[in-house]
């Protein structure tokens, strides 16, 4: 009996701390001490893995669900503004089986809308929760700087998980600064030989933050 309650509590703490790791928002590059000149690399490296693994663990938690059948909407709102001066918005409404898009029930985004994911370079990630995962993981995959330049503005993530299914029900893009210790823009010291050197000067408060996708799923019979 005691067997089973200690295993009971360790299952527990078990799912407590996935959870805990899936659904923090990751505060990048925090440091206080004198850095060496290959401060951000080191910083840049630890983030990304860090990110790595708190998507490889949700993505695990949702897998474990066994779900094949499901109805998945993605509302995603963009900073873009359309002619009538509102925020862009479109809809997703899909029926998923086996992570391929069975039927489509009602769409109003184009096949390659702007606010897709600022970091998307290619075809999108399809509308099914595999795919939102591959967006996440290749949208974090690397350091994707501003048009300002290096060292200015770079994009971060915020992404939450659904506590029963596991898989991300919102993500948000910002437009993040590099923390004060590495300076405004990073000082080029901070980048190893033959990267590009910083601009002289940022103006982030041209930055327009997004989008923000917003991710519904009804499980099917």
């Amino acid at each position: 009996m005691e067997q089973q309650s200690t295993l009971r509590l360790i299952a527990a703490a078990g799912i407590g701390l996935i959870v805990v790791a899936v659904i923090v928002v990751i505060r990048l590059f925090e440091f206080n001490a004198t850095l060496p000149p290959e401060a951000w690399k080191t910083a840049s490296d630890k983030q990304l893995a860090d990110y790595a693994a708190a998507v490889q663990a949700a993505r695990t938690a949702w897998q474990r669900q066994g779900v094949g059948h499901y109805e998945l909407i993605i509302v995603r709102h963009s900073s873009l503004l359309d002619a009538n001066a509102e925020l862009i918005t479109c809809t997703q409404d899909v029926e998923v089986r086996d992570e391929t898009v069975a039927a489509t029930i009602a769409s109003n985004c184009t096949a390659q809308p702007a606010f897709y994911s600022p970091a998307l370079k290619g075809k999108p990630t399809p509308p099914t929760i595999s795919g939102l995962f591959d967006q996440i993981a290749s949208d974090t995959r690397g350091i994707t700087w501003s048009a300002e330049g290096i060292g200015c503005s770079y994009l971060a993530l915020s992404v939450a998980y659904d506590r029963d299914w596991g898989y991300p029900h919102r993500v948000d893009y910002h437009w993040q600064q590099p923390p004060p210790e590495f300076g405004y823009p990073i000082n080029a010291r901070y980048f190893l030989p033959g990267t590009a050197t910083p601009t002289a000067k940022c103006v982030s408060a041209l930055l327009a933050d997004g989008p923000i996708i917003d991710i519904t799923l009804n499980v099917l019979p």
